[in-house]
């Protein structure tokens, strides 16, 4: 190849080479070292503060974007490590569950045998682009085959040299702090990414990948999450897994071959890319009918009843976050009741029941819903679910009781991590929402969290201007709307006055329970 040829392949393939060595990050790992979420994160990638490269973003262009972020070596940072660990078996203890936080050294050690792989082949890269140079000044130097004159190879020839004596720029305080984090989080936990829903999560400790996409509140098909039945299968497309425990369901030998397992059985040892099943939508979840136990009854006003409730380890209730329940407190004693946590932890169930009413399964639920009482569930059923594909900021207007399903759906939101912000309006005709402590502590522990409590009067009229006045375009946001019927239609014609598109527009409405 004479040098003409050589330095215009050089000059054609050198932009992906220094593409290839830098550091790329997937949105949820960016996010999560950041400290924000991933719709925040996608704002700044659509509004051009950002460059993405195929969903991936570069450590240095995180670094620049958020010079203000805390970003302390994990060495330095190990006393906010141990909390989390602690806290971590705490939530284990109160599960019943053995599983410990942190990943065995099986995994450690194979997480860290990647990442000196990685090295190597770093190093590689790095010794044969130094050989693809000393061969270029080579060429350049032969006077024989050669296209260009004296003067112009010496010019050349002397610029790479000049360039290849220059020490590389140092790091950024705020580089070198993020490629620490992003190297202690590989050795930590997984990154999983489900196909063909395109949603992903993490993978934390020995825990298995049903559980911790479950703890996401990830729709996945899953029945006794044993091992038994198979519903939670799924085909490995990239990355490694490990065995955590035996099961008895059976794969053929094809299957075994094509690369089927079953998540409830099975750990992320790298990161992994997977076939499963996540529901798209309501229609997808079955009817079950399960027996709960009461674990815990609050009284936060007279007549409002904060059910907590316990499924069966084997027969959690599939859900999605804002749907509702048929409660049966004996043969002839039920009501549909709206299911007020998420689907993150289907073992813990709550419940919100409006007592105002002297009805005959008002009554019931006063006497017979106490700590160790059972009662049956039939569901779930309804469509106000959450749009888990939107990345838009979303608005919660939730009036008296129908906060119950606006909580699952914060509480999903939460979880999920991608909408841009979240801001909850809590309508009361009471001087406080009977839920007011739980708003604040979001508010507190949140930073795309806003909350904005409302004194329900007659004329809605200023509630709707202040609205407006906050949020400017109201047609950019997904608004969920739950409520009595009386507030929610003069709510609802408001919103569509102020061109939020009915696609983007969620109702329910909630007269009781």
């Amino acid at each position: 190849m004479d040098e003409c040829r050589f330095m215009s392949y050089f000059l054609a393939v050198s932009p992906n080479v220094c593409f290839l060595m830098d550091r790329l990050l997937n949105l949820a790992k960016a996010a999560r070292l950041v400290g924000v979420n991933r719709g925040a994160l996608q704002k700044k990638i659509h509004d051009g503060a950002l460059e993405s490269f195929e969903g991936m973003v570069r450590l240095d262009d995180l670094a620049a974007l958020f010079p203000e972020k805390d970003l302390t070596p994990p060495a330095e940072n190990l006393d906010r490590y141990e909390q989390i660990i602690e806290e971590a078996r705490l939530r284990a203890r109160n599960r019943k569950l053995e599983t410990l936080f942190l990943p065995d050294m099986e995994t450690l050690a194979a997480r860290t045998h990647a990442l000196n792989r990685e090295l190597a082949q770093s190093r590689q890269q790095i010794t044969r682009f130094k050989s693809l140079f000393d061969s270029l000044l080579q060429a350049l130097r032969d006077d024989k085959n050669s296209a260009w004159d004296g003067a112009t190879r010496r010019y050349i020839s002397q610029w790479i040299e000049q360039q290849l004596t220059v020490p590389m720029q140092a790091s950024t305080d705020n580089v070198d702090h993020l490629l620490r984090q992003d190297t202690f989080m590989r050795l930590m936990t997984a990154h999983v990414r489900l196909r063909p829903s395109n949603s992903d999560y993490f993978v934390e400790g020995n825990d298995n990948l049903l559980e911790s996409a479950l703890r996401v509140g990830l729709p996945l098909n899953y029945g006794c999450s044993g091992g038994n039945c198979g519903k939670c299968k799924a085909k490995l497309i990239s990355g490694e897994i490990r065995q955590t425990r035996p099961h008895d369901f059976h794969f053929t030998e094809a299957e075994k071959l094509q690369g089927w397992f079953l998540m409830c059985s099975n750990t992320a040892v790298s990161d992994l890319v997977l076939e499963a099943n996540v529901a798209g939508d309501s229609s997808e979840i079955p009817e079950q009918e399960i027996t709960c136990k009461v674990r815990k009854v609050e009284h936060p006003i007279d007549d409002m009843l904060v059910v907590h409730a316990r499924t069966p380890r084997t027969q959690r209730l599939r859900f999605m976050a804002g749907q509702y329940v048929r409660m049966s407190l004996d043969k002839d004693l039920s009501d549909d009741v709206y299911i007020a946590s998420c689907p993150c932890d289907e073992l813990n169930l709550q419940f919100h029941i409006c007592t105002d009413s002297d009805t005959a399964f008002n009554r019931a639920a006063r006497e017979k819903l106490i700590a160790g009482a059972a009662f049956t569930i039939t569901g779930p059923y309804g469509d106000f679910i959450i749009q888990e594909e939107s990345t838009r900021p979303i608005l919660f207007i939730a009036y008296g009781t129908g906060f119950a399903p606006i909580k699952g759906l914060v509480e999903n939101a939460i979880a999920l991590e991608k909408a841009e912000s979240l801001h909850l309006y809590l309508g009361s005709t009471r001087a406080q929402h009977y839920m007011h402590n739980q708003a604040r502590a979001w508010l507190d522990a949140l930073d795309e969290f806003h909350y904005y409590p409302v004194l329900l009067q007659d004329d809605l009229t200023g509630h709707w201007q202040d609205i407006q006045s906050r949020h400017g375009d109201l047609s950019r946001y997904l608004v969920y709307l739950a409520g009595p019927s009386h507030w929610l239609e003069q709510t609802a014609k408001f919103l569509k006055t102020v061109n939020v598109d009915e696609v983007n527009l969620r109702i329910e409405r909630v007269d009781h329970p």
